[in-house]
């Protein structure tokens, strides 16, 4: 009987040194795929799909632009009500004014848009939603018109 459970006990060690080599044989032939899957699911816990995509040479998704408005009419506005009360201007001047205040009107919008990477909409297309950077918008020309 002692016989019969050490052949026993022979036979199961043979047959899992079997199973072990026949597994070390199939992973030998995979180790380069089965080696990234494994890197790929450690990088996974170090954030989302753009840190992997940035790793590996892709670009990251980009991140939708906000969307804001400005109220050209109201900067227009404001602007002509106050210049024509400070100054007794020409028909000549108030045009060639007119010219620079849009040029510095349109560098503070590209301004705006490349700075917060946004989407500017006048306020007459706007229904619903959106920032309202109007404000910011004058005060950056009248800083600019400053400046010189």
């Amino acid at each position: 009987m002692t016989d019969e459970l050490d052949d026993k006990s022979e036979v199961i060690k043979e047959n899992n040194i079997f199973r072990v080599a026949k597994f070390k044989n199939i992973l030998s032939g995979y180790w380069i795929p089965v080696s990234t899957l494994l890197l790929l699911f450690a990088f996974s816990f170090f954030g989302s799909d753009a840190n992997l995509q940035a790793l590996f040479g892709g670009k990251a998704p980009l991140k939708a632009k906000a969307i804001v408005f400005v109220d050209v009419e109201m900067i227009v506005g404001r602007h002509v009500e106050k210049m024509s009360g400070k100054f007794n201007m020409s028909d000549e001047e108030v045009a060639d004014y007119s010219v620079a205040f849009t040029q510095q009107l349109e560098a503070s919008l590209d301004y705006f848009e490349s700075r917060d990477n946004v989407i500017i909409l006048v306020k007459p297309a706007v229904v619903r939603g959106g920032i309202d950077i109007t404000k910011d918008v004058y005060v950056h020309i009248l800083k600019e018109i400053e400046n010189g």
